[in-house]
């Protein structure tokens, strides 16, 4: 009984090292996927920029 007891407390003791470490996997990829939701932000609002001004060359364009 004490041998099966151990065995348990030792995959239970295992199963927290792993939880631990996807953890700090998780917080980690979570800290990279925000990262790059800034970085498509930040594109797409360069983006808008630039098609407003092709826009506004366009109109300019047309008039001539």
């Amino acid at each position: 009984m004490d041998a099966k007891l151990a065995a348990v407390q030792a995959q239970i003791a295992q199963s927290k090292k792993r939880e631990s470490a996807l953890s700090a996997q998780i917080g980690s990829l979570t800290t990279s996927i925000h990262t790059l939701e800034s970085k498509v932000g930040d594109v797409s609002n360069r983006l808008a920029a630039l098609q407003s001004d092709i826009a506004l060359h366009r109109r300019r364009l047309s008039k001539l």
